[in-house]
């Protein structure tokens, strides 16, 4: 079976919970099927775990996460505390979008074969 597994994070190295519960999760599924690994570097020094995770994955592929200064959302926040309602940016649906059309030239599967939501 192909699976897309998408991360706010790279899962490794592993520093924290969340993380390690991710490569746990990853690890014994990759020995059985094909998993492709998508996932934010939140520092440079993070990309050292990409070789790693292409050890047992089909796939990696990596985004920056840009950081934001914590006052950028006072704005919101404050329009939220007064009116009750969040602002219209908040309310937008920001996303990712990813190009498997690579993958799935590969083979013969249909894209919903390919989703699996944990």
């Amino acid at each position: 079976m192909r699976i897309l597994i998408i991360t706010d994070h790279l899962p490794y190295p592993l520093i924290l919970g969340d993380r390690i519960r991710v490569y746990n999760l990853i690890r014994p599924i990759a020995r059985q099927h094909q998993v492709s690994l998508v996932g934010f570097l939140q520092t440079p020094d993070e990309a050292d775990g990409v070789s790693h995770m292409q050890e047992f994955c089909y796939w990696v592929e990596t985004a920056n996460l840009r950081r934001r200064h914590p006052l950028v959302h006072l704005p919101g926040l404050l329009r939220y505390a007064l009116t009750g309602r969040p602002s219209v940016e908040s309310t937008r649906l920001i996303g990712c979008w990813i190009s498997t059309e690579h993958s799935l030239s590969r083979s013969q599967g249909s894209p919903s074969e390919n989703l699996i939501h944990i």
